[in-house]
């Protein structure tokens, strides 16, 4: 589970001799996180952003009509951190330009200390100029007619 999202926990129950009457989901203090009367049992647990990333450990504990528990073996909801996206800029070498001379366009790239950019991608508005696997990464552009020309990067972490 990723912080700032949700997994659902579903418990499964068996009836006995009495009717099911509800089922607390307990965390791993033994406190119940939410207590729920009607199948499926079942608890959606939701983080924020400030979360503790740690594993959360919960148990279902059922009761029935004759007021018999039973309680589940532990359940583990694992935490991961989130991963930021990685920043990336884009300059070109130094003009003025002349029609048809060649422009090369240097991508800079900021990625998130768990991870490295692979590829970086030049873009002219929706049109994929071309690419770069390995840094620094560049791309030579060559505009072939006149017209004022905005440029797009996509890195892919």
């Amino acid at each position: 589970m990723v912080q700032g999202g949700t997994s659902v926990l579903t418990a499964t129950v068996v009836k006995g001799t009495g009717n099911i009457t509800k089922v607390d989901f307990l965390d791993s203090t033994g406190a119940v996180a939410k207590s729920d009367d009607t199948a499926p049992y079942t608890y959606d647990y939701t983080t924020t952003s400030s979360t503790t990333v740690e594993d959360k450990t919960f148990t279902a504990k059922a009761t029935d009509s004759n007021a018999l528990t039973a309680t589940s073996a532990p359940a583990t909801v694992k935490f991961t951190a989130p991963v930021a996206l990685p920043t990336v800029s884009v300059a070109a070498s130094a003009g003025p330009y002349l029609l048809g001379q060649k422009v090369t366009l240097t991508a800079t790239t900021t990625p998130d200390t768990s991870q490295t950019v692979s590829k970086v991608e030049f873009f002219e508005g929706a049109n994929t100029l071309g690419e770069d696997t390995s840094s620094p990464f560049t791309f030579d552009y060559n505009p072939r007619y006149q017209r004022n020309h905005e440029h797009h990067r996509q890195s892919n972490g």
